[in-house]
């Protein structure tokens, strides 16, 4: 009887353990909604614009547009710099060396408004409420 009490109690003290929540992954799981605008200057048109939305840990812009490719469109793969943006809603870059391209810019992410320009997809850290508009042009 003994015996039985004691691996009672051990189970007790595994099942109280693994119910508790560790308050570290708690704090940097996160949900992101973004604002997304894109445009297409050398038609002049604006493509898509709305929210797109993601969760995770420590998302960066590459992880919100992965989520939400198909809504985007997004034709993109793993180039030097992390995620190359390809395509988005039905335009695509043709010719790397003479573009077209797609490029991005946000003027309310803390990282691109403190650099004066926007870091990699894969690097960009984004915070719930962050806009960036993405532009097909031949300029940077």
């Amino acid at each position: 009887m003994k015996a039985l009490k004691m691996i009672m109690s051990v189970c007790l003290v595994f099942v109280f353990c693994g119910c508790q929540k560790n308050e570290k992954d708690d704090a940097s799981f996160e949900s992101v909604s973004i604002t997304v605008t894109i445009v297409d200057q050398m038609t002049e048109t604006e493509l898509f614009q709305g929210e797109i939305h993601a969760e995770g840990l420590e998302l960066t812009l590459a992880d919100v547009l992965l989520a939400n490719a198909e809504t985007l469109q997004l034709i993109s793969e793993d180039g030097t710099y992390g995620l190359q943006i390809n395509g988005l809603m039905g335009v695509e870059t043709t010719d790397w060396n003479a573009g077209p391209w797609w490029g991005y810019s946000s003027e309310n992410n803390e990282s691109c408004v403190k650099a004066g320009y926007c870091d990699g997809a894969s690097k960009l850290k984004v915070a719930d409420g962050d806009e960036f508009t993405f532009t097909f042009s031949t300029g940077y």
